[in-house]
């Protein structure tokens, strides 16, 4: 497979009349067939080069693993919403019953988001979509008697981690978002990953002087709580700091190779300043 791409990836290069010679760095997706030691896209190329060449793992990619790594506690969560939000779309009554519910009602929404696993956007929309249709579903879901199936729609605590999961996705979405599009180059995208990452500190502070600045869902469902649900709220803030702080290692783990370059990548933008016994030009 490694052979395969190779050779088209050469003759594409060719087409283009691109001088191998010139070819500095290979992003690639980090599958086995790109980066295999022997028979892998990345060594194979680097012979074909002839010199050492950096390689990268797609940026965005990382980021997506980063966001499904340090959440990977909250999927008990999304199942649930998962679960009730194909009962009420994929069947056809229930979808025009819900949909008649939310023309009554005089909702802003026409109906709820389904999830694509395959794409990491879909997840902060379908939640946020069920947070704002929060009260339409537990209406529905009564009036067809099947309230009772589902008591995390009651369950102080796990609302609180809904509203949490939904307003950490967000910010995930919006990340995303800006990393993608033409004219990215490495030391914007590398910018915005440090600038998140500066921003996960500054959520778990808010979080653990529950000022919920960031977190505006998470805020409202705790205002609204009664003086009797106030003790959990420290219990379920233990939580969100610990998922906070498992994102934060995802982005230190997946992205220590861009520290390692740091000098190299500010080398493109600002020669002068650059120390050059600093440069990672191997």
């Amino acid at each position: 497979m490694g052979t395969d791409i190779c050779t088209a990836v050469k003759n594409s290069l060719a087409e283009k009349e691109i001088d191998l010679k010139k070819i500095v760095s290979v992003t690639t997706d980090g599958a086995p067939s790109m980066v295999g030691k022997k028979n892998g896209f990345i060594s194979l190329f680097q012979t074909n080069v002839g010199h050492s060449i950096l390689e990268f793992h797609c940026i965005i990619r990382q980021q997506a693993l980063c966001a499904r790594s340090g959440l990977t506690s909250l999927y008990n969560v999304m199942a649930v919403v998962t679960k009730i939000v194909n009962i009420i779309s994929s069947q056809a009554l229930n979808k025009r019953k819900f949909d008649a519910l939310l023309d009554e009602v005089n909702s802003v929404y026409n109906g709820l988001v389904m999830h694509n696993n395959v794409r990491w956007l879909s997840r902060g929309n379908v939640l946020q979509r069920f947070v704002d249709c929060l009260e339409e579903i537990r209406l529905f879901l009564q009036n067809e008697g099947k309230i009772e199936q589902y008591p995390q729609l009651l369950d102080v605590m796990w609302l609180s981690k809904l509203m949490f999961y939904t307003d950490i996705c967000q910010h995930f979405n919006e990340l995303n978002v800006k990393l993608q599009g033409t004219n990215k180059t490495i030391i914007v995208m590398i910018d915005l990953i440090r600038a998140f990452d500066a921003k996960l500190h500054v959520f778990r502070n808010d979080i653990i002087t529950r000022n919920y600045k960031y977190f505006p869902n998470l805020k409202k469902n705790i205002n609204d709580l009664d003086i009797h649900e106030k003790p959990g709220e420290e219990t379920v803030t233990e939580k969100f700091i610990s998922v906070i702080d498992s994102s934060i290692n995802e982005f230190s783990a997946r992205f220590s190779q861009f520290r390692e370059l740091s000098e190299t990548l500010k080398f493109i933008m600002y020669p002068d300043v650059t120390s050059f016994d600093k440069l990672n030009l191997s």
